[in-house]
């Protein structure tokens, strides 16, 4: 519910939310972690190149 009050807030100005949640403990880092992304298709779409960056090199 935080997200979307955020992101009704945030369309007032024209700026797009996007929530990112991770998973992986403290293991991610080595053993390889989740990005789990939510918010509007295109922006999620913008920055896909980021969030393939972040992401690991060998996704499970």
């Amino acid at each position: 519910q935080d997200s979307q009050r955020r992101a009704a807030l945030c369309r007032q100005w024209g700026v797009h939310f996007l929530d990112c949640g991770t998973s992986g403990g403290v293991w991610g880092l080595a053993e390889g972690y989740s990005l789990m992304v939510g918010g509007d298709a295109q922006a999620c779409e913008r920055l896909r190149p980021l969030f393939e960056t972040l992401a690991p090199a060998h996704p499970c």
